[in-house]
């Protein structure tokens, strides 16, 4: 791939990303303020998820997730899948994750009240290392302009339910 070719690829995700972007203000919420990754463990049948087409229908599950102190915490949220292309042709839908403010207000999702989370399409290892460069074209493009979307990395287990045995990724 030539410079010029790399140059308008992430180009063209950055401008992508202005264009769904919405203002930054200068006091990120909790879940913003650290680079770390967070270590997150959903449980759900991604079978299910992916059915349900309606924006508005949300599937109850419960999202654990390791606290400041180390110590595995969790809470109810509701998750759907977004998006119509990566739900029919990807294993993994994109998910977005609603969340009540009182079931969040002592952890460090405390300010959020809907999360999108993006992950790899397939199971293999090369759809792990998208991931990670579309994060990077995030972070590339935050000190460029205000206007951007807030990032962090997560380690994520899935338990995908579709079946008698739940199989984790």
């Amino acid at each position: 791939m030539n410079t010029n070719t790399l140059f308008l690829l992430i180009a063209s995700l950055l401008i992508t990303t202005l264009h769904g972007s919405y203002a930054q203000d200068n006091t990120p919420s909790p879940l913003f303020a650290s680079e770390n990754p967070v270590d997150i463990e959903l449980r759900f049948s991604i079978r299910e998820v992916k059915k349900i087409t309606n924006d508005s229908v949300y599937t109850p599950s419960v999202m654990k997730f390791k606290n400041d102190q180390g110590q595995w915490d969790s809470m109810k949220i509701e998750i759907r899948a977004r998006g119509n292309f990566r739900r029919n042709n990807c294993y993994f839908p994109p998910l977005r994750i609603r969340m009540k403010k009182k079931d969040n207000e002592k952890t460090v999702f405390a300010g959020n009240k809907s999360l999108k989370l993006v992950v790899p399409c397939q199971t293999s290892k090369q759809y792990d290392d998208l991931i990670l460069k579309e994060y990077l074209c995030y972070q590339l493009y935050e000190p460029v302009t205000p206007y951007h979307f807030h990032t962090r990395m997560i380690n994520l287990t899935l338990i995908d339910q579709s079946s008698k045995q739940p199989k984790t990724y």
